[in-house]
């Protein structure tokens, strides 16, 4: 039986960032010493131009396929961490980039 089209019906991803949307994302309530407590782990949320602390906030813990995790406030990424929860950049880093 042939084909009733010979046009491939693949349509290449145009979307946002893959990695943003393949992991698993949690919510967390920052403690009053500026950290997030995410499985064994305590991640510290670097200082921030924006706001003078977190304390209170609820925040979203991505954790990413390699492992590292991301700490987010609504859009904005306020750190991104290894593994082992060290950080790898602060939120002012990665606002220069963006």
């Amino acid at each position: 039986m042939e084909p009733k089209e010979q046009t491939t019906a693949y349509v290449p991803w145009v979307g946002g960032d893959l990695n943003e949307i393949l992991c698993h994302q949690e919510e967390r309530v920052v403690q009053n010493d500026n950290t997030v407590s995410y499985n064994t782990l305590r991640l510290q949320i670097p200082k921030d131009d924006l706001r003078h602390h977190y304390v209170k906030t609820t925040v979203q813990v991505r954790h990413y396929l390699d492992g590292s995790l991301g700490l987010f406030f609504g859009n904005r990424c306020l750190g991104r961490f290894d593994a082992m929860g060290h950080i790898q950049e602060a939120a002012q880093s990665l606002q220069k980039v963006a």
